[in-house]
């Protein structure tokens, strides 16, 4: 029975840290997504690549993080990920 308990108490950690790290992610690709289409502005050609190839780029770029780092977009993965699918360099990759 104490077996069963600790077992299931594991189940439940690694089920909530898994869940937090989808959530984070989840907000993470809205959060960007909304960024990038604000930068576009009225640019309809802008907003078509960012409705078209964002979701391939970002899951190429996004990293989920390990035990004990949270997940993390890779700018420059992800925007040359973009801009080679947009076919033209839509969003500039700076030097940080």
């Amino acid at each position: 029975m104490q077996k069963a308990k600790q077992f299931t108490g594991i189940v439940l950690g690694i089920a909530a840290v898994l869940a937090l790290k989808f959530y984070n992610k989840a907000k993470t690709q809205d959060e960007l997504r909304s960024e990038l289409r604000a930068k576009c502005r009225a640019d309809a050609t802008c907003t078509a690549a960012v409705d078209k190839h964002f979701d391939g780029c970002f899951e190429k770029g996004y990293s989920m993080g390990g035990r004990s780092t949270s997940g993390l977009v890779n700018t420059d993965k992800f925007l040359t990920c973009f801009n080679e699918a947009s076919g033209a360099e839509v969003f500039a990759v700076t030097a940080h």
